[in-house]
């Protein structure tokens, strides 16, 4: 499919020049209005979260996963670079995925689904549920060997 060289939502990105402790609030803030948000569904069900709260940040399972990364000894820390993307989540599941943007490719990874941005290289990965989808991570892709996992993988499982 040929790629589109703009994408209206980059402008939303955030500001990567913060200081890290304003761009977990910000990236917070556009968690919680994700997750508040009863409208945001995917195929038509809606859009789950890990509600649990790590006991260090008081702050959601499902966005510690996405706004972090772990490192060599398994202990995960905010990484700038996943949190600017944290507004594109709610603009790609409810506008790029139910529309025909040629950036976006749907497949299915075993039982998870991926919504893959070739525009912003970003990955969300979805979880069916009984009652939905839960949102398993959503990430930037910046390694070109994933990248082309991925492209593969959409090719051969697109949806």
């Amino acid at each position: 499919m040929k790629k589109s060289n703009n994408c209206k939502f980059e402008k939303d990105l955030l500001d990567s020049s913060k200081a890290i402790d304003k761009l977990i609030s910000e990236s917070y803030e556009v968690f919680c209005e994700c997750m508040n948000d009863n409208s945001l569904s995917f195929m038509g069900k809606k859009i789950l979260y890990k509600t649990e709260k790590d006991l260090h940040s008081m702050k959601e399972l499902g966005y510690l996963h996405i706004a972090s990364m772990e490192n060599q000894i398994k202990i995960r820390t905010y990484d700038k670079n996943r949190m600017i993307y944290m507004p594109l989540i709610k603009r790609i599941l409810e506008d790029c995925s139910k529309k025909t943007c040629p950036n976006i490719a749907i497949y299915k990874d075993n039982k998870d689904i991926c919504i893959w941005c070739r525009k912003n290289k970003f990955l969300i990965v979805l979880c069916p549920r009984e009652n939905g989808y839960l949102l398993n991570t959503a990430y930037p892709v910046i390694y070109e060997r994933k990248i082309y996992t991925i492209e593969k993988k959409a090719n051969e499982n697109g949806l």
